[in-house]
């Protein structure tokens, strides 16, 4: 289905269920593709219950399949940051121990693009 990516890992963390956006995959398949090593992919897919679950935001991207978190620190963190801009990824979110990244186009509500801290 993907290069770098197995359904399973990309599935919900609540239900199973997988629906990624392709053209989202193709792009974290070139940050993997760049990045040179394996990626843990912390959340990527997620249903609506299991969005509320776990606090996301209404409007998250994980909704739509084009978004992933993956764990990653440091300057780690900040190489990913650094690949997920030079293929396109427009939102950018960095956490105590994770990068979020994802391909929404800017919209009323949802500025683009962007960086944000958790």
């Amino acid at each position: 289905m993907w290069e770098n990516f197995t359904e399973s890992e990309m599935a919900c963390k609540g239900t199973g269920y997988c629906e990624m956006d392709d053209g989202f995959m193709k792009k974290l398949d070139q940050v993997r593709f760049l990045y040179g090593k394996p990626m843990v992919v912390t959340s990527g897919f997620r249903s609506q219950s299991h969005n509320e679950a776990v606090n996301g935001a209404k409007r998250s991207a994980h909704l739509e399949g084009r978004a992933a978190d993956i764990a990653a620190s440091g300057a780690e963190a900040y190489r990913l940051i650094k690949l997920a801009q030079e293929v396109g990824m427009t939102g950018i979110g960095l956490g105590k121990n994770f990068v979020h990244m994802d391909d929404c186009e800017d919209s009323p509500g949802r500025n683009r693009p962007t960086v944000w801290g958790y």
